[in-house]
């Protein structure tokens, strides 16, 4: 990681915090303005007059926010899934120092990451699910009137086993493709045993990757029906979550 790197996570992490706090900043901003003004025409100046409305408003809005956030974080680990099994057979093809620029984060990744993400992303438009989110976000208003939403342990608890997915969905991804190569390497250590002439470190590498794009290949047809299920399962626990926080 170098010092232009760490210049721009630095940026990401304010910017990220501007954003997230801004809705709730100018809400207090605008509430105080008012409740000024109308202490100045009335002549009251009780603190509480100042401050109640103040925190109802922040609340409120605050409240709206972690179900937005809620209900994005547990269609986000979905993406995480796949890039932890990129991550994985980065690794295991020797792709750990083979990395593009992710355009969102802008940090570096791994090329299978990245095509994990992508391909991904790619079921995920192609299935509507983002018509499933918009959905369930305006189902959200019945269920959770504004300014009604808790934070509850109970709801906590769904996004903590939401979160422990991440690494079965990874596995799952990525389990054909290890299978494969895991096979490769015990298949090159016994030709290594029988024929020490056999250059095993020049051949080694290419018999992985190549054996390991072909597991990819062959299990990619899979993928659609198994992303389908993990988007449905997001949705419902988004619901689930929904319902915890009413």
């Amino acid at each position: 990681m170098n010092l232009e790197m760490i210049i721009t996570l630095s940026r990401r992490t304010l910017e990220e915090a501007i954003l997230i706090s801004a809705p709730v900043l100018i809400v207090g901003i605008v509430i105080s303005v008012i409740v000024s003004i109308l202490q100045v025409m009335t002549s009251i100046q009780e603190v509480t007059i100042s401050t109640v409305p103040r925190l109802a408003a922040v609340a409120a809005v605050a409240g709206e926010l972690m179900i937005g956030m809620g209900m994005g974080l547990t269609m986000e680990l979905i993406f995480e899934g796949a890039r932890f099994a990129g991550q994985i057979l980065g690794f295991q093809f020797g792709y750990s120092l083979v990395n593009v620029i992710d355009p969102q984060s802008q940090v570096e990744i791994s090329v299978l990451n990245f095509f994990h993400y992508t391909i991904l992303l790619l079921i995920f438009l192609q299935g509507e699910v983002h018509h499933w989110l918009f959905r369930l976000l305006a189902h959200s208003f019945d269920m959770i009137p504004p300014g009604t939403a808790v934070v509850s342990a109970n709801a906590a608890s769904i996004l903590v086993r939401a979160a422990g997915q991440v690494f079965l969905m990874g596995l799952q991804l990525a389990a054909p493709a290890l299978m494969v190569t895991l096979m490769t390497d015990i298949s090159l250590a016994f030709m290594a045993k029988a024929s020490p002439q056999l250059p095993v470190l020049s051949v080694g590498l290419p018999a992985k990757m190549l054996s390991g794009y072909a597991a990819i290949w062959s299990s990619v047809v899979f993928w659609p029906a198994l992303a389908h299920k993990w988007f449905y399962g997001a949705v419902v626990g988004a619901e689930r979550l929904l319902k915890a926080m009413h």
